[in-house]
């Protein structure tokens, strides 16, 4: 297989029109500082960076040139109101103020008048690692580095540890177990996980090999 082929399948996931899709409902994910948010404050926000989000598509402009994040962020902390208070905000130009101020109270009080709470977050969605699977983990990327040495690869585009954690877990949606990254090193990583192979040193370097069952014989 040649390394040209190695980029199919890559080449194919960057071709999907929707990972470029920016969602304007969606908008305030990507908004830094939002984690720190809740209830009415984080309503507002939603609605905020919704409403950027069409004017910067709508108009074709980055989306800090409409209004930058950290106001936002500002702007569903204070909740402002009227455009006196809107005017003592730290952060907000005058001409934003003179051409989006109406529209962005009237969202504000839209937001909090049909705020609904919503359901406590959980803490944390991303499993925590046991000792043991940290150090198989780590077993796992010296594995990796020594493929990614054979075939003049940098080991973090080979195998990012992300994937190796997602591996670990039982994961399966992994590109570890897609396309070339299969074929180099993640059929043998999945092996190991298997228990189907051995691994030994030789000469200072990492080998594996398939265990061989030894079958018994049992006279009658």
């Amino acid at each position: 297989m040649s390394r040209l082929e190695w980029l199919v399948d890559d080449f194919a996931e960057l071709m999907n029109p929707e990972i470029y899709q920016n969602l304007p409902e969606l908008a305030w994910r990507k908004i830094r500082g939002v984690q720190k948010l809740s209830g009415p404050a984080l309503t507002i926000l939603k609605r905020l960076a919704q409403w950027r989000e069409e004017i910067a598509q709508r108009q074709n402009l980055p989306r800090n040139w409409v209004i930058k994040d950290d106001v936002i962020i500002n702007l569903a902390r204070s909740q402002p109101d009227s455009l006196v208070h809107l005017k003592s905000l730290r952060g907000l130009q005058e001409k934003t103020i003179r051409k989006h101020g109406e529209t962005i109270c009237r969202l504000i009080i839209d937001a909090k008048k049909n705020h609904i709470p919503e359901p406590p977050r959980p803490n944390s969605t991303a499993p925590k690692k046991t000792a043991q699977q940290d150090a198989l983990i780590n077993f796992l990327s010296g594995i990796v580095h020594q493929r990614a040495k054979e075939n003049s690869l940098n080991p973090g585009v080979l195998a990012p540890k992300k994937d190796l954690e997602r591996l670990v877990f039982g994961q399966k949606d992994t590109r570890l177990l897609q396309g070339w990254r299969k074929k180099i090193v993640g059929e043998e990583l999945s092996a190991v996980l298997r228990g189907e192979h051995q691994v030994c040193i030789e000469d200072g370097i990492l080998k594996l090999t398939p265990k061989i069952v030894e079958s018994i014989r049992i006279d009658k």
